[in-house]
C-alpha cells in the first residue's frame, strides 16, 4: 500500500473501471486475482468464494491456490498476512464455499461441514445455514446487514444483528441466473462507505436499501452507466 492509498483490496479482474475508480477516489489500491481452476468459471476469481479473513487480521486461502500463484502473492505489499491452508476447492456446491462466511461477533455463519477448518477454529461459535454462499448473500457492515435470502435474514436478526430484507431480483452473475447482493458491494469501514458495483436505483428496493444504509451513517456511492453486478465483493485488506 503506497503513501496516498488508505486501503489495499484484492478484486477480480473483471470488476469493471468504473468501480474501481470509485474505489481509487476512496483511497484504495487494488490488486487483481488470478483465477482459481477448481471454481466453477463465472466465479473463479471471486475474492467471496477465495478468501477470508480470521480475528488477527490473516487472510485464508486455499493451499493449491496459493502454490499456484505463489509468485502473485508474494509481490502483494500485505503478503505477509496471506496464509495458505489445506481446504481443497471443488467446482460442485457445496464443496466451493470453504471460505464463503460470514463474520458477526465473533460468530462464524455459513455451512459448518464445509468450511475451512482454520476457520472454525478461529470463531467463539459456528451457526450453520442452509445456504452455503453466506457471504455472497449478504451485504455486511460492522454493524448491520442486508440480504434477499430469508433464512441468513432470520439467523443475522436472532444473533442481534440489524437486518434489511430486500427482493433477491435485479443482480446479474454472469452465467447464473441472477448474482447477490454481497457479492455485488463491499464496505469501506474506516470511511463508513457503501460502495455498489452498479447502479442502485434500478433496484426496486433503492429508497429501502438507501434510507437503511445512510441512517446507520454510512454513505453509498455507485456508478450509474451500468446495472448491479455481483463481481464476487472485494476483500479489503
Amino acid at each position: 500500500m503506497d503513501n496516498k492509498s488508505l486501503f489495499s483490496y484484492l478484486c477480480s479482474p473483471l470488476l469493471p473501471k468504473c468501480v474501481k475508480v470509485i474505489l481509487f477516489e476512496l483511497g484504495g489500491e487494488g490488486f487483481e486475482i488470478p483465477e482459481c481452476p477448481r471454481l466453477d468459471k463465472p466465479v473463479a476469481s471471486h475474492p467471496d468464494m477465495l478468501f477470508s479473513e480470521l480475528s488477527d487480521g490473516t487472510i485464508v486461502t486455499e493451499e493449491a491456490y496459493y502454490s499456484e500463484n505463489k509468485a502473485f502473492f508474494e509481490s502483494l505489499p500485505f503478503h505477509h498476512r496471506i496464509k495458505p491452508v489445506a481446504i481443497k476447492l471443488a467446482p460442485k456446491y457445496p464443496n466451493d464455499v470453504a471460505f464463503d462466511v460470514i463474520r458477526h461477533s465473533g460468530l462464524v455463519i455459513g455451512k459448518t461441514q464445509c468450511i475451512a477448518p482454520e476457520i472454525i477454529a478461529d470463531a467463539s461459535a459456528a451457526v450453520d445455514v442452509k445456504q452455503g454462499y453466506a457471504l455472497c448473500s449478504v451485504l455486511k457492515a460492522d454493524g448491520f446487514a442486508i440480504t434477499a435470502d430469508k433464512s441468513l435474514y432470520k439467523v443475522l436478526v436472532d444473533n442481534n444483528c440489524e437486518t434489511l430484507l430486500i427482493s433477491g431480483k435485479y443482480i446479474a452473475l454472469n452465467g447464473y441466473d441472477c448474482g447477490f447482493i454481497g457479492g455485488a458491494s463491499c464496505v469501506v469501514e474506516k470511511l463508513k462507505t457503501v460502495v455498489l458495483f452498479g447502479n442502485l436505483e434500478m433496484h426496486e428496493d433503492f429508497l429501502k436499501i438507501k434510507e437503511f444504509i445512510e441512517s446507520r451513517g454510512y454513505k453509498i456511492m455507485y456508478p450509474k452507466d451500468m446495472p448491479l453486478e455481483d463481481f464476487g465483493g472485494i476483500k479489503i485488506i
